[in-house]
């Protein structure tokens, strides 16, 4: 029984482990993917994209 336990235990503590370390490649990947889209297009350009189409489909 207590084998048993410990080895569920060590089980949860490494699903755990394994989780937050995706958690932060993924998370690590999409401020390199942003940084990069940042360096291309610029958030100035993005954001006057979006407000010029948001001027359209106001007019409309």
């Amino acid at each position: 029984m207590s084998q048993k336990n410990i080895t569920s235990r060590h089980f949860s503590r490494t699903e755990i482990l394994l989780l937050s370390s995706v958690l932060l490649v993924v998370s690590s990947l999409c401020l390199i993917i942003f940084h990069i889209l940042d360096i291309r297009i610029g958030l100035n350009k993005w954001l006057q994209q979006h407000l010029a189409l948001n001027q359209v489909i106001l007019t409309f």
